[in-house]
């Protein structure tokens, strides 16, 4: 299991936004190696958590999203525990993240 909280810095930021910030927590949070293995993972996000931006997914996960494939392979392998609002924003960065599949394989 992975949790988001640390990239809260415990609760101070409320929202997760940019591209960088989710490179930088791809490369902490080792995901590259999770997507090699077998075992899936739960994705657990704070309650506080109010927002996750299309461009903070797709820094985290875009190549997740390239190595799985497909959504539904996605979602296999990722779980996420998230309020309805925040598991909105995955699905919605998980669509753009398919979308734009072609600047995914650059």
């Amino acid at each position: 299991m992975i949790s988001l909280a640390a990239l809260t810095g415990d609760g101070k930021t409320r929202a997760l936004t940019g591209k960088e910030r989710g490179l930088a927590a791809r490369e902490a949070l080792r995901l590259d190696e999770l997507d090699e293995s077998l075992a899936s993972v739960t994705v657990e996000v704070p309650a506080y958590v109010s927002a996750i931006s299309s461009s903070f997914f797709l820094g985290l996960f875009a190549e997740s999203v390239r190595h799985l494939r497909t959504e539904q392979e996605f979602l296999r392998k990722y779980n996420f525990v998230a309020t309805p609002v925040i598991q909105n924003h995955i699905l919605n960065g998980l669509k753009n993240a398919l979308i734009d599949r072609g600047s995914l394989t650059s």
